[in-house]
């Protein structure tokens, strides 16, 4: 079962340093080599890949989740696609997840990975991304390196 937070739209937080809203850029790795293509909404980055690229974890952090979501059904884009969730903690203790959609996983759930590592292969052309702070999508470009 995916975590409560994937389930509900929730609105997008804007880039703010004021009150020590937002960490600082640049501390998420990207999670494969490829260029970033585009970020739908604001909030899902697209890469482009090919079948069987690795796609590592942007961060140190624990696996919430990895395997298939069963909400995607309703859109054929997104059928048979699984997906990892990395919970993280920042230096101030802010809680921070990434999610990795259409990845087929390698990873299990409460492992603990190191930024860099694998968490799995790519599943097709395309690997959708999404970091959240405190279970808000943010824009995933302002924060990879």
């Amino acid at each position: 079962m995916p975590p409560p937070s994937l389930e509900k739209k929730t609105k997008v937080l804007k880039n703010s340093n004021k009150k020590g809203n937002i960490s600082k850029t640049g501390e998420f790795k990207p999670p494969v080599q490829n260029d970033l293509k585009c970020v739908l909404d604001k909030q899902t980055a697209v890469f482009h890949t090919s079948p069987k690229d690795p796609v590592v974890a942007c961060k140190d952090g624990v696996v919430v989740y990895a395997g298939k979501c069963d909400q995607f059904h309703k859109d054929p884009a997104l059928a048979n696609k699984s997906f990892v969730f990395v919970s993280h903690t920042d230096a101030k203790g802010e809680k921070w997840s990434s999610v990795y959609l259409g990845i087929m996983p390698v990873v299990k759930k409460d492992q603990a990975v190191k930024q860099g590592e694998v968490l799995g292969k790519c599943q097709g052309g395309v690997l959708r991304f999404q970091l959240r702070k405190n279970r808000i999508p943010v824009n995933p470009k302002r924060y990879l390196k």
